[in-house]
Parts: structure tokens; sequence; C-alpha cells
């Protein structure tokens, strides 16, 4: 369903179709399973201190004790901010899809040594 975007190129602020952002990329899945995120900054000058609202914004995010498959997935990569996200895409729930800035969007493990330390939590749109 979304291996078609694997190998794609990251661009702040873009929205696909052949370059996606970290949020981009995760309204692009939503889009796919038929519910639609809303926009939020893209800039890391928006970066507020409270750091959930910051990929958030909205209070129709709400936090998960553990992952479900399609959930939303936050880690801080510039502590304290939470400043990358992520899909849980697979069945266990043990792998994340995201656009990461100087990669391409891939599906990666959540418990690698290059995740799990940066993990903040899990989140299920409610809105749709």
């Amino acid at each position: 369903m979304f291996t078609d975007l694997i190998g794609k190129p990251f661009e702040f602020g873009s929205r696909g179709p052949n370059t996606f952002d970290c949020y981009g990329l995760c309204m692009e899945v939503y889009k796919r399973l038929g519910k639609m995120l809303p926009e939020h900054p893209t800039s890391y000058g928006d970066i507020k201190a409270d750091n959930e609202t910051y990929l958030l914004g909205k209070t129709d995010f709400i936090r998960l004790e553990k992952p479900t498959q399609f959930c939303l997935v936050t880690f801080m990569i510039f502590r304290p901010f939470v400043s990358h996200i992520g899909v849980v895409v697979d069945k266990d729930c043990t792998h994340f899809m995201s656009a990461e800035r100087k990669r391409l969007v891939s599906i990666e493990p959540l418990n690698s040594p290059r995740w799990i330390h940066r993990l903040d939590g899990f989140w299920q749109y409610e809105k749709n």
C-alpha cells in the first residue's frame, strides 16, 4: 500500500507527490487510509516550548500507551522538543515509515539504537 513511497527524497515543507517532509509523509499515508491530517507549521523556527503541540498542534491527537498500526510516532531529535514524526506501518507495531532530512523515505525498526532513545510517544488522530 505504501511501498511506492519508499525512496522518495526529503524536502522541508513538501507534501508530495515526489518529495515529502516527515509530516507531509504522514499526511500522505493517512490520505491513502481515507483520513485527512490537519496542516501544521513546517519550520523548526516555529517550535514552541510545548513540544507536543509543535508537530501535533491540535487536541484531536490522543496519546497512546503503546503503538497501534498506523498510529503516529514522535521523536525528540533536538531535545527537549518533538521534532520528527512517522507512522507505525506494520501489524506487529515494530516498524515505522518516515521522511528524514538528508535521507530518503524509509521503514525502520522502532527499537533500533538510532531511534529508541529519541522516542517520545505514540498518537492517534481522532477527528476523522
